[in-house]
């Protein structure tokens, strides 16, 4: 559509003994008006999610018009908080290899009142305890207004919000005795007991933990976690032969542990970094003048 404007002035003025009316005319003005050619649906399957689950997002393309569309061009501007999956596209239901929406890739054309509807898999990775995923749509199209021209490159895009938590976590309590090995020294009392946590190494199995009965119905994955725990002991302690004479004792161990976090199926998408380990409590009592037992409550998270 076009708008042309043009402007008009009348005046009047004397030319003698008589008043003269005139009339003139400016230039043209002419604003091509655009009208949306292609309208955008766009929807993601979750609005609330956790950390390393996966987002299946549909966009559908409609061409609205009578005319048809060429040249289109799909870009998705993804959020840092989410990465996507290689080989995930999907384009009217085929298979879309080696083309990844956040540097775009060429649809072509669609003809009049026809739409083509893309899908694509992200995963959400851990950048804080709360994250909003906006993600943006943009698709540009030629849109001819003269055929004697060369066509303008429209853009129009839509977007989508997902808020993910960060909420993998789990706490366990370890265990540990120490015992004096030499007989003739007896334990007094307990001055102090450091500990220090070392995360081994990690694995990831699809294999259920028994105990899960909801395993099937979330799709999780186990996270095997390996670790050891460094004790420092300091105590008191005598000789049975001079229990007036009090020493101080120092006892450095280490040991090891093993446990499992429950994540989405979408962590196999993921290289985990780091997992985060925090002390929350460390208790211990003298057992007898032999042992001592610690106990350690300790957290992990992702």
């Amino acid at each position: 559509m076009k708008i042309v404007n043009k402007c008009r002035i009348d005046f009047q003025y004397k030319f003698g003994s008589h008043n003269v009316i005139n009339t003139i005319y400016s230039n043209e003005v002419v604003t091509n008006i655009v009208c949306n050619l292609l309208k955008i649906n766009k929807s993601v399957d979750k609005k609330v999610a956790n950390v390393f689950e996966v987002l299946n997002y549909r966009i559908t393309i409609i061409n609205i018009s009578n005319l048809t569309v060429n040249n289109i061009f799909f870009k998705e501007n993804l959020s840092i908080g989410v990465r996507f999956i290689y080989n995930s596209v999907y384009i009217d239901n085929i298979q879309m290899m080696d083309v990844n929406p956040n540097e775009g890739f060429k649809i072509g054309t669609i003809q009049p009142k026809k739409s083509i509807t893309i899908i694509f898999k992200v995963v959400t990775i851990p950048k804080g305890k709360v994250m909003d995923i906006i993600t943006d749509s943009n698709v540009i199209y030629d849109y001819i207004y003269n055929l004697d021209k060369n066509p303008f490159r429209l853009p129009i895009n839509k977007n989508s919000y997902t808020k993910v938590t960060n909420n993998l976590f789990k706490q366990l309590n370890i265990n540990y005795t120490f015992k004096m090995n030499c007989n003739n020294y007896h334990i007094k009392r307990i001055k102090d007991v450091l500990t220090k946590v070392n995360i081994i190494g990690t694995k990831i199995v699809g294999t259920p933990v028994r105990s899960t009965k909801d395993y099937i119905y979330k799709n999780m994955y186990n996270i095997i976690i390996l670790g050891s725990v460094e004790y420092t002991i300091i105590y008191d302690y005598f000789n049975i032969n001079n229990k007036n004479k009090i020493k101080e004792g120092k006892s450095i161990s280490t040991e090891g542990f093993s446990s499992f976090l429950l994540a989405p199926y979408g962590i196999k998408y993921y290289k985990i970094q780091k997992v985060n380990s925090n002390i929350e409590a460390v208790s211990y009592n003298l057992l007898n003048t032999k042992s001592i037992f610690i106990d350690v409550t300790l957290l992990l998270s992702l």
